[in-house]
């Protein structure tokens, strides 16, 4: 008997016991002695073989079964492995992961300059699409891998409150759109700005960001700029404080600009840049000079840990003009500038060199004015003079009224010169001759008066006449009146004709005055 039989006897009790000269210690095994398939059972795998409705009766591969083919190659659908980049070309980058076939991706899913980069041999992660399409292959995806990838740095990083970069996209409502993989958004209040209208500077930079909120099924990430600037300032703090010195220099970034200056970050603690020491010019607000954001260098003035205070310069670095102020310009020189501002007390005018000199408003007129606008204005360019230079005290002061004064001097020199200078050729009739011709003149008026005063001035008439009456009145003395009446009546003839001889010498025509 067959050990198929023997083991059917040996299941079966019903079964009659070994014969003779056979037992179950025969040396003959099992292995030794083929074991011959029972009829009933071949017989119904040949059929199974003949018959193709077997296989519909078997059904498909069950879920289990699925799960361990893919087990074994070490590729499940809807995760992310990492393959080789085999081969790029413009259809796509062909990737192998491990398995007997490669997928390929599409070239629109990676960037320009990811393409640029990729080389043959490179490790990249993807994402399994499928794992057996209709063509038999795998479908691979990079962009839904960098997708998941993403969203699993950003859980992470919001459990664990680790700060991420994220780039500025857009400004919209209420805040700002930021790019980290996944769209996430910042709102206003979280941008740390204090005027709203800021925000547009931020559009295209990469900024430090906490994430505060996150809701993957709604794709919602919050972040919070104003936190992680905080949070780095707030470490940097103590250690910048200890390390700050009078008189060092740093860099540092423009964070808020104010009417009196601005505040600039120096690395986790803000220190005030006072606009008197923006620059060794005036200036009339400090966006003039700087904007938020700006990288510069200052110096450190003063620093007051008690109240957390630190005094910035920024003109201290700059090379001071009033060094070569005091150089370029001595008392009595006459410069040329605008006029950039008026104050009560005069004006003040910027000089090559970037500074300001001054003009007191009364250096301005001769004369009383009641304000610098009356004599000059804001662009007004002047011509002055230099009255006083104080290069160590950073003062210059400038004169119109000497402008003036020295204007009027040259052209009294210029004329008074031209005066006694003779001119070419001249003789001294023309230099003179008005002069004598005036003297001459006065002279020859006096003469030709003198003839016409003759007649009314002539003494000797008025000698006769007054002698006649004397001569009458003379009969009156007491001596002519004891003389004989005779003598008398023979002197007055006499007296007649010494009148009209007398009349002929004082007179060049012959008079026909009648002797008396």
């Amino acid at each position: 008997m067959s050990s198929g039989q023997d083991f059917n006897r040996q299941d079966d009790p019903t079964q009659e016991p070994v014969g003779a000269g056979a037992s179950a210690d025969s040396p003959q095994s099992a292995e030794e002695t083929p074991k011959p398939e029972p009829p009933e059972a071949s017989g119904e795998v040949a059929r199974e073989a003949e018959d193709p409705v077997a296989d519909t009766i078997r059904g498909e591969p069950t879920m289990a079964e699925l799960e361990a083919e893919l087990s074994i190659s070490g590729l499940k659908e809807k995760s992310i492995v990492e393959g080789t980049v085999v081969r790029i070309d413009d259809e796509g980058v062909l990737v192998d992961v491990g398995t007997k076939s490669e997928g390929l991706i599409n070239p629109k899913e990676f960037s320009e300059d990811e393409l640029e980069s990729l080389r043959v041999g490179d490790k990249i992660q993807v994402f399994v699409v499928s794992s057996d399409d209709e063509d038999g292959g795998i479908t691979l995806s990079k962009k839904r891998a960098d997708h998941e990838l993403n969203w699993e740095r950003i859980l992470a990083a919001y459990e664990s409150g680790e700060i991420v970069q994220a780039t500025v996209v857009d400004r919209v409502r209420g805040g700002l759109r930021v790019d980290l993989g996944v769209t996430g958004f910042i709102p206003a209040s979280h941008v740390g700005v204090r005027n709203p209208n800021e925000l547009e500077r931020f559009v295209g930079e990469v900024v430090n960001a906490k994430i505060i909120e996150v809701e993957r099924n709604r794709k919602k990430v919050i972040l919070s700029r104003r936190q992680a600037e905080k949070e780095v300032r707030e470490k940097n703090r103590d250690k910048i404080m200890a390390e700050l010195k009078e008189g060092q220099v740093r860099e540092g970034v423009v964070r808020n600009i104010t009417n009196y200056g601005a505040f600039i970050d120096l690395g986790g603690v803000d220190g005030l840049l006072h606009i008197t020491e923006l620059d060794w010019v005036h200036v009339k607000h400090p966006s003039e000079v700087l904007s938020t954001g700006d990288e510069l260098r200052v110096m450190v003035l003063k620093v007051d840990r008690e109240r957390d205070r630190i005094s910035l310069s920024r003109k201290q670095l700059l090379p001071d003009p009033w060094q070569l102020v005091g150089k370029n310009y001595k008392v009595g020189n006459t410069i040329e500038g605008p006029v950039t501002r008026c104050v009560t007390s005069g004006a003040f005018v910027k000089l090559p060199e970037g500074v300001e000199a001054f003009i007191p408003i009364g250096e301005m007129a001769d004369r009383h004015i009641a304000k610098p606008e009356d004599v000059v204005k804001p662009g007004d360019d002047i011509t002055a003079k230099v009255i006083n230079v104080q290069p160590r005290q950073r003062r210059m002061t400038l004169s119109l009224v000497q402008v003036q004064k020295d204007a009027e001097r040259a052209e009294m020199d210029k004329y008074m010169k031209k005066a006694d200078e003779p001119e070419a050729g001249a003789t001294l009739g023309d230099m003179f001759g008005d002069k004598l011709r005036a003297v001459v003149g006065e002279n020859g008026d006096g003469a030709e008066a003198a003839p016409e005063e003759t007649p009314a001035e002539s003494p000797a008439e008025p000698a006769t006449e007054e002698a006649g009456p004397a001569e009458e009145a003379s009969p009156e003395t007491p001596s002519e009146t004891a003389e004989p009446s005779g003598e008398t009546s023979e002197e007055t003839p006499q007296s007649g004709e010494g009148t009209a001889e007398a009349s002929d010498s004082t007179s060049s025509e012959p008079t026909e005055t009648p002797a008396s």
